[in-house]
């Protein structure tokens, strides 16, 4: 199969739900959220994986200055797995020759992407997820997302709190710095 029929093959799924595509991202916005699937085709040319994610809209503008408007990446959301993960527990590559395993990902988009970012909908399902991802407490982005999750849901102490333990240099610093500087001006 190319890349441009699974493409297609993908476009059939999500466009029932209500997903519009920009090159290999789609992206459904719902209420404060943008939900996001990623096509990732290998550097050979002959595996892929699915990359999903939800973004935060009030988090994506405190973080990158985005409101959501604009086709939002994957890379930017604050939760953010791959089917995989989902279907298999771990990273994992099908082959784009492999007709079984694209029905395999239709049918994993529907039953375990689907619900996946329908589940993150929630600001406590978001911080759920971050605070059981030892991945993301591990990655600035992560740590940050997780003190604005804690703003947003009413808990400005538990953020400032969060702002003030991390150990963040360079660029992050100085992000997270902007970050709460904007924070206390609101």
């Amino acid at each position: 199969m190319t890349k441009k029929e699974l493409i297609s093959k993908l476009d059939e799924v999500l466009e029932k739900y209500q997903f519009y595509r920009s090159g290999q991202v789609w992206n459904r916005s719902y209420a404060d959220f943008v939900d996001v699937i990623d096509l990732q085709i290998s550097k050979a040319k002959d595996t892929f994986t699915i990359n999903l994610g939800v973004a935060d809209k009030f988090v994506m503008k405190a973080c990158w200055g985005m409101d959501g408007s604009n086709v939002v990446e994957e890379p930017k959301c604050t939760v953010r797995t791959r089917l995989g993960e989902l279907m298999h527990s771990r990273d994992f590559w099908w082959n784009l020759t492999d007709e079984d395993g694209v029905d395999e990902v239709l049918s994993g988009i529907q039953a375990a992407a689907i619900p996946f970012l329908q589940r993150n909908h929630s600001v406590d399902y978001m911080i759920e997820t971050l605070e059981n991802d030892p991945a993301s407490r591990r990655y600035p982005p992560g740590i940050i997302y997780l003190a604005l999750l804690h703003h947003q849901s009413g808990e400005s102490g538990r953020c400032r709190e969060m702002f003030g333990t991390m150990k963040l240099t360079g660029a992050w610093n100085q992000k997270a710095s902007e970050i709460l500087a904007t924070l206390k001006g609101a």
